[in-house]
């Protein structure tokens, strides 16, 4: 019986296509894209201020 459940989750895992991550993965994931842009943003802001001087 239990090895018939994690034969299902398995196929569920496979057919989601998103690589399984825990929980502190994500955070750390988060916290990059926020970063990203952040850094993003700041950089256009720069150049703006450059352009205008």
């Amino acid at each position: 019986m239990e090895r018939r459940a994690s034969g299902v989750h398995e196929k569920y895992n496979l057919q989601s296509g998103k690589p399984k991550l825990t929980g502190s993965s994500m955070f750390r994931l988060g916290i990059k894209t926020r970063n990203i842009k952040k850094l993003l943003r700041s950089q256009e802001r720069n150049l703006g201020d450059l352009k205008q001087s």
